[in-house]
């Protein structure tokens, strides 16, 4: 009974690693409706395998089929905080959450996903990504004295003349350009609206200086 069991489980994991064999495979040669078909079978044969549920979700967005992908990674995320509160995978799929988001121009979830993603990643020199991330879809908004505040926590974190520092120090460049072209044609201070006066935001804040004791924002 034992050996039958474990013969059992053995087939299918060795089945559900084909299957995901496959969907690479299909996806690298761009063959985004047969990578989703390979990848749901590994899903439906274990469908708490958080590797397969990120499989399945690279898929999805390669394929731009970007609700079904929202929907697995929001999956894997539940699944992922279930097993371990600090799990490895908790970074990627906030990541990739925020990228949907962002692709879909809903630009507040995009932040608070990354933003999400920084908070999991908090003990690592590698959040200048998200912390760049934040500071360009905070651009997109319109949002540019936080963008700037996340760019230079960017610059911070990042490799100085990197790829990222160097994007970082482009996007303050232009933020800035920006709010100074809006105080002497508008006389606007460079505040955004929907900001003002917003208990969550500032809550928000406080908790990432607590966190990370630096100021992002203003």
């Amino acid at each position: 009974m034992l050996k039958d069991a474990i013969d059992a489980r053995d087939h299918k994991v060795a089945s559900r690693e084909i299957y995901m064999d496959n969907a690479y495979a299909y996806s690298k040669a761009q063959e985004h409706d047969l990578a989703i078909e390979e990848a749901m079978k590994a899903y439906e044969l274990d469908p708490e395998n958080e590797m397969t549920i990120s499989g399945l979700r690279n898929c999805l967005i390669k394929a731009n089929r970007l609700e079904e992908a929202e929907h697995f990674a929001k999956i894997g995320l539940a699944l992922v905080k279930s097993k371990l509160e600090d799990h490895p995978f908790i970074i990627g799929f906030y990541d990739d959450l925020g990228d949907i988001y962002d692709a879909q121009k809903k630009y507040d979830d995009a932040i608070k996903a990354y933003r999400n993603a920084i908070r999991a990643a908090q003990f690592s020199w590698t959040t200048d990504k998200y912390h760049l991330k934040v500071a360009k879809t905070c651009q997109k908004a319109g949002y540019y004295k936080r963008a700037i505040s996340y760019a230079e926590g960017a610059m911070s974190r990042a490799r100085i003349g990197g790829e990222n520092y160097n994007e970082a120090e482009a996007l303050i460049d232009g933020c800035s350009r920006v709010l100074k072209i809006k105080m002497e044609v508008d006389g606007e201070d460079g505040e955004e609206p929907d900001e003002k006066n917003n208990k969550n935001e500032k809550d928000a804040i406080k908790e990432e200086l607590l966190l990370f004791m630096n100021d992002y924002l203003d």
